[in-house]
């Protein structure tokens, strides 16, 4: 694969992530740290799916099964550094009135931006980085499922789907967390989960058999019914339309 096809797919699949954190992140040490943290919890999700796949030995080729399990520990890990934000978050206000503005306090829009764009930009480097390892030479690769688009390409596309995915979610969780009310925070979670096992179970099109044209379409028709979601949920959220963050509950 040449150097320019292989930087054309880098930037297809990083490009916007690594504006989003040019622009938003890098200028804010808290957004960056948060960044970092939300990766961790992301790859140690993507570890227990990895022991877990290990362990199943018979079902290691049945990506139906293993695929709900890392969907599940990755909203599990989400919403575990949530709740370890919202702690820390309560001991930096010092028991301040939500309504009290604290000098260099986070909004959480902000915040679940960079925990969102952490866990997008791990995904994509794990999964995608991969597949770029494997650019070593002349030629290309191709998915069983696509043998006239090259893998690198397909990836990519693939990649920024989920790294949109993971800033959505997060956008999403940081609402439906503080919810009290049961009926909306199971509509707003449910949606959470729901979105991010429909649009991993639509990539197994991939295999052989499949389509992967198909497959990236039903993925972003998938990723823009979330997104208008998600647009919804923050335009019209009475927390994340907060210019600082409150304690948390």
């Amino acid at each position: 694969m040449t150097y320019l096809m292989l930087s054309g797919c880098a930037l297809i699949a990083f490009g916007p992530a690594l504006a989003l954190f040019w622009m938003f992140i890098a200028p804010s040490a808290q957004l960056v740290v948060l960044m970092v943290g939300s990766s961790f919890f992301w790859l140690l999700s993507i570890l227990l799916t990895s022991i877990l796949w290990y362990v199943l030995v018979p079902l290691r080729t049945h990506y139906w099964f293993i695929v709900p399990f890392a969907v599940l520990l990755q909203e599990a890990m989400r919403w575990a550094f949530y709740k370890l934000y919202a702690k820390a978050q309560k001991a930096f206000t010092g028991g301040s009135s939500p309504n009290v503005a604290v000098p260099h306090a986070l909004d959480y829009f902000s915040a679940s931006l960079a925990i969102g764009l952490g866990f997008g930009f791990t995904h994509g480097v794990v999964m995608y980085g991969s597949v770029l390892a494997s650019a070593n030479g002349p030629g290309s690769l191709y998915a069983p499922a696509c043998p006239s688009v090259s893998l690198f390409l397909l990836s990519a596309v693939f990649a920024l789907a989920f790294i949109t995915m993971h800033v959505l979610l997060s956008v999403l969780s940081f609402d439906a967390y503080k919810v009290t009310e049961w009926r909306p925070f199971l509509i707003k979670t449910g949606v959470m989960a729901g979105g991010h096992f429909v649009i991993s179970l639509l990539t197994l099109l991939n295999q052989e058999g499949g389509s992967c044209v198909a497959s990236a379409v039903l993925v972003y028709l998938a990723l823009a019914v979330l997104a208008l979601f998600t647009a919804r949920v923050a335009f019209t959220s009475p927390h994340l339309l907060r210019k600082y963050s409150p304690l948390a509950q």
